[in-house]
């Protein structure tokens, strides 16, 4: 699902029956003013399920992701329909997309399309070859939620933030995705993996960014279940500063936590 200019959400595909059962190739639109779908006069590259979709500037639509079923890139216009079919280098569920330019996006994702865990960080392109960054090997970025959007990421245009774990000591850092390259977030010291108790920390695969506040929002537990947010405050690194971080947690284990599971 993604919204067009016109105001309208275009949902593509989805489960066949109850119980998200087998897919579907339909593209509806949804009018949240008059709460009325209309089908679009296409279809989908293929039959899909548990897909993503990003807009493009120019008003296409990327399509990635599928559910029991083969994975590809597509590209959809408003107008003529699937413009671009290209294969990808892993197949996914629900991966994240994130437009890197008005034509092309980048494409990852940490649940392959039967719902296991992907290993590989590799990266795919609407335009390119498919590729892992380099600062991957050092800095690795957590699972990626598949129920959350490239918005949750975003803190401009092109521009995101991703949590990682470093490969070697677990340490935690930031990555910023900018003009279709991969950095790590500088930081004043160190964001140790440690709770109260000298205890690891788990980290949640959620990861909420106010871009109003300039800040982002990372929940974790540690082993007797109190909760723990690291928040960052990124402001100054968009003037090529440094940015400062705070860690708070709660003074006592809350009873049910955590709901659901860590990265």
């Amino acid at each position: 699902m993604v919204r067009i200019p016109d105001g309208r959400f275009v949902i593509g595909g989805g489960s066949a029956e109850s119980f998200g059962v087998g897919r579907t190739f339909g593209v509806e639109a949804y009018d949240p003013e008059d709460h009325e779908f209309t089908a679009l006069p296409y279809i989908l590259d293929r039959k899909r399920a548990f897909a993503s979709a990003a807009l493009l500037s120019g008003g296409e639509i990327v399509l990635s992701g599928n559910w029991y079923g083969d994975d590809a890139i597509a590209v959809l216009g408003p107008k003529k329909g699937i413009s671009l079919e290209k294969k990808v280098s892993a197949h996914r569920a629900s991966p994240l997309i994130f437009p890197v330019s008005a034509d092309d996006a980048y494409i990852l994702g940490s649940m392959d399309n039967y719902g296991n865990w992907l290993s590989t960080t590799v990266i795919d392109c609407v335009k390119g070859d498919s590729f892992i960054p380099e600062i991957f090997n050092e800095w690795r970025p957590l699972a990626y939620n598949p129920f959350f959007s490239l918005t949750d990421y975003l803190i401009g245009e092109y521009r995101y933030l991703m949590p990682a774990r470093n490969a070697s000591d677990g340490r935690i850092g930031f990555l910023k995705l900018e003009d279709g390259r991969f950095s790590l977030l500088e930081t004043e010291g160190d964001i140790q993996p440690k709770g109260v108790d000298g205890d690891s920390l788990t980290f949640f695969t959620q990861f909420l960014v106010d871009k109003t506040a300039r800040t982002a929002y990372l929940l974790g537990y540690d082993s007797v279940c109190r909760v723990y947010v690291v928040k960052l405050y990124y402001d100054a690194s968009l003037v090529g500063d440094k940015a400062s971080w705070s860690i708070y947690c709660t003074k006592d284990p809350l009873e049910g936590f955590p709901k659901s599971g860590p990265a």
